[in-house]
């Protein structure tokens, strides 16, 4: 497709749709607005979860150089968390941390990481990554 809009979307997703695509569980993506609006109308019902990788690329983009390693560590202690509580927890935690050095990205933390936070609503054994436990905050 040439543009990312939910028209372009749609089509993609239709097409899978007639190609026999069904059970969608879960949709994870970036937060490209056409795409997420797309999936909505064509996988409804499933839940959607922001791309971690991505809103963390997205995040270091707001920061100085110098503390991208340490926004990355902070972002990835909310989404290594046992649970959403402590995932949450965490995520104030954070902001409170940034506010003072980088208010607008605290505020920007504060409104938009929710989608990232969807996964917690599987098992822990689904949010693992290459063999690393799922916690680090217990």
């Amino acid at each position: 497709m040439n543009t990312e809009s939910a028209t372009s979307w749609g089509e993609v997703f239709k097409d899978l749709l007639s190609r026999g695509l069904y059970g969608i569980e879960s949709v994870t993506s970036d937060a490209h607005e056409g795409l997420v609006a797309a999936m909505m109308k064509y996988f409804q019902g499933a839940p959607w979860q922001r791309c971690q990788r991505h809103f963390s690329v997205n995040a270091r983009d707001m920061v100085h150089k110098k503390d991208r390693k340490e926004l990355t560590q902070d972002l990835r202690s909310i989404f290594d968390a046992c649970d959403r509580e402590h995932a949450q927890d965490r995520v104030q935690e954070v902001v409170a941390k940034w506010l003072p050095r980088e208010p607008q990205l605290a505020v920007w933390l504060e409104e938009n990481i929710e989608p990232t936070l969807t996964c917690f609503q599987y098992p822990p054994s689904y949010r693992s990554r290459c063999g690393r436990p799922t916690c680090r905050n217990a």
